[in-house]
């Protein structure tokens, strides 16, 4: 039997094959962008949630799932490149099917309850809540006048569970939220 060498097809960009968000696409669960290098990629670049460079022996990225991401679409493009610097057709892939991000039913029962049973008074109405990217615990309310108003939910849970604690300061966040919405409609309504 005779073996005829394969001839590596130097015109062939790199490229990635399988390309694909897996994950729970909901506040507090991890999407991790994966796939499968070709034609000589080494590297890839990830862009979408926000700019990564990856190397590809692990060809995968993360991204944690927070309230700020809730009522958006959230796509990843991975652009494979080779050691010589060429550049392979931009891949690119939609968490959730291409539809927006939306709370988990049990989450969105919590706001829900929060809502129907609370109240918030703000003496201010102007501000928002900045969510660092990754697995983090803490946010950031920022006030109207420019206060930093710390707000940290780590080691809420007993025992100790960052899952928890992740999406609970995403609840918190989003009962906010919505708690703003409300006030800022009933002050429109009220002028009207």
């Amino acid at each position: 039997m005779y073996w005829k060498p394969r001839s590596l097809n130097v015109s062939a960009l790199p490229g990635i094959e399988g390309f694909q968000i897996v994950g729970e696409p909901r506040p507090g669960f991890t999407l991790t962008a994966c796939g499968f290098p070709t034609n000589g990629t080494t590297l890839c670049n990830f862009e979408g949630y926000s700019s990564y460079i990856l190397n590809s022996g692990a060809t995968m990225y993360d991204y944690v799932v927070t309230a700020d991401d809730v009522g958006t679409l959230l796509a990843v493009d991975c652009i494979p490149m080779d050691d010589n610097g060429r550049q392979g057709d931009i891949v690119t892939e939609f968490a959730n099917g291409g539809n927006k991000i939306t709370c988990d039913p049990d989450m969105q029962s919590q706001i829900d309850a929060c809502i129907s049973n609370g109240e918030l008074n703000l003496k201010f109405l102007s501000w928002y809540t900045n969510i660092p990217n990754g697995r983090n615990t803490h946010c950031v309310l920022v006030t109207s006048t420019g206060a930093n108003l710390p707000l940290n939910t780590r080691g809420i849970s007993e025992p100790t569970n960052e899952d928890f604690d992740i999406r609970f300061r995403d609840l918190m966040v989003l009962v906010m939220r919505t708690f703003q919405k409300k006030a800022l409609d009933a002050k429109r309504k009220d002028k009207a």
